[in-house]
């Protein structure tokens, strides 16, 4: 019980330190987490609940590694964490559409660093749990809907990365429309919104990249109002508000409503710089303020010189790791295209 205690208080260090954006600090608690973890299985290694916070602990140290920037390093425990949420997926339907969850934070990354090999394998391999449920769980369940849904979305989200637009955008759009005709009570239901922000979100890039701007804001409208609807409201959760806040000015001043998209990306770059007068090396968050300042640069033409010119040298100083990355390429060149009056659509 003792060892369970610190299992979860160590959880909680993890998250209080990613709300300070002390990246050495969550790196730190997360190993002790993962040890005390470790542990704990010897001692008791059939318990559903244990096996399930060890995943939540790899997880967390795979994210730890992931905003130090060092990317390569976070891949084995994200891989680590989908092993051991499938162990714990037989404990019933909370831990299974976790085991959903896993895998997509796992393929997703995967993809991110350019390994969509590596990612098309890690969602082919979650399919026989899906078949297995689709013949244990009767017509019209709230479990079958939402595991059916993500693996829609994390197809979606892997496509995205490889630039195939109209695949995200049919799968993500497929998931959304099945999420909500789905009926969810209780806990679910907070999975249900989760899901949905992710469909929504993936939806939403895609339409901008095919330059079906309404649409685009119009998912993206939704993607921000699901996630508000968790009711989460951490560090992390603002910031995630404030992504999904940029690309909606982007979609925005694409329409020409400047003065809209002005209103919209304000508070985020408020905020984003706040977060950034703070910073104890997250390395993703020059990022989230480059972005701000490409969608700020869109929003207020007057400014667009100076704003493109500090958005390109948070680029440029970014992580190398961090910097390769096929996004944060793609903001590299949406800004350097604006900078010589090509759009940087």
């Amino acid at each position: 019980l003792a060892l369970h205690g610190q299992q979860v208080i160590a959880g909680v260090l993890v998250s209080v330190a990613r709300d300070e954006l002390d990246t050495e600090a969550a790196l730190h608690d997360a190993l002790r987490q993962e040890e005390v973890s470790q542990t704990l299985l010897r001692l008791d290694p059939d318990n559903i609940v244990s096996i399930n916070n060890f995943a939540v602990a790899e997880g967390q140290l795979g994210d730890a590694f992931w905003s130090t920037g060092r990317l390569r390093g976070a891949i084995p425990y994200y891989v680590k964490q989908l092993e051991v949420a499938k162990h714990a997926s037989s404990g019933g339907a909370t831990y299974l559409l976790g085991f959903f969850g896993v895998t997509a934070g796992t393929a997703v990354h995967q993809a991110f660093i350019g390994d969509t090999a590596s990612a098309a394998a890690t969602v082919a391999a979650a399919e026989p749990v899906l078949t297995k449920l689709r013949q244990s769980e009767p017509s019209g369940s709230a479990t079958l809907a939402l595991a059916d849904s993500a693996q829609k979305i994390t197809e979606s989200w892997v496509a995205l990365e490889r630039d195939d637009l109209p695949a995200t955008r049919r799968n993500a759009t497929d998931a959304a429309r099945e999420l909500e005709a789905a009926t969810v009570h209780g806990a679910p239901e907070l999975q249900k919104f989760v899901w949905l922000h992710f469909a929504y979100l993936a939806e939403g890039q895609a339409n901008y990249q095919l330059g079906d701007f309404v649409a685009a804001e119009r998912s993206l409208a939704k993607s921000l109002e699901a996630w508000k609807a968790t009711g989460q409201q951490a560090v992390d959760d603002q910031r995630r508000l404030g992504l999904v806040s940029t690309w909606i000015a982007m979609a925005q001043a694409r329409q020409g409503h400047l003065s809209e998209a002005a209103q919209t990306i304000g508070p985020v770059l408020k905020f984003q710089r706040e977060l950034a007068a703070k910073n104890h090396g997250d390395r993703w968050l020059p990022q989230e303020l480059a972005s701000g300042l490409y969608a700020q640069a869109l929003a207020e033409p007057e400014r667009r010189a100076a704003l493109l010119r500090e958005a390109a040298g948070l680029i440029d100083g970014s992580a190398p790791e961090v910097r390769a990355m096929h996004d944060v390429r793609q903001w590299r060149e949406r800004i350097l295209q604006a900078q010589h009056g090509a759009g940087g659509a």
